[in-house]
């Protein structure tokens, strides 16, 4: 896992994983909690849609980052719920290297995979509470990573 100084000195900064196509995404405002997370997805992750809390106590929405194709399903985290883990896989699909599957693990269950792993792709895993992400997009999710407190 790539740790990484991040911009917001309580934070650090994981990843990202993928491809290196697609507009760069982040965050504006230093995350203290996520509250939902809304995934499309088929045969790779389309796109990422999150809301996090800030320090300042300011919800905001970043996303859809990429299409909107596939299924869309969406995450929300109870007030004592956050996310500890963030895995999946990472391949080629139309020529390119994509997010092709995530999974969420919180402190109360577990959700995913979303999307389809490739057999020969990449695996990665963000250990730690993950309170916002970071990554590239166009037509799909092409790389994510992760702030973690």
């Amino acid at each position: 896992m790539a740790n990484c100084r991040s911009n917001f000195p309580s934070t650090n900064r994981n990843g990202p994983w993928g491809g290196c196509i697609g507009a760069a995404k982040d965050i504006i405002a230093v995350p203290r909690r996520l509250e939902s997370i809304t995934i499309r997805s088929g045969w790779v992750i389309d796109s990422l849609e999150f809301s996090y809390i800030s320090e300042d106590g300011r919800r905001h929405t970043n996303g859809p980052w990429g299409g909107d194709g596939g299924n869309k399903q969406t995450i929300c985290l109870g007030p004592t719920e956050f996310i500890k883990e963030v895995s999946g896989t990472t391949g080629t699909y139309e020529d390119k290297v994509v997010v092709r599957s995530l999974k969420f693990v919180t402190n109360m269950c577990t959700y995913g995979p979303f999307g389809r792993e490739q057999c020969g792709g990449t695996s990665f895993f963000s250990y730690g509470t993950v309170v916002g992400f970071h990554g590239r997009s166009g037509n799909y999710l092409d790389s994510i990573g992760t702030y973690t407190v």
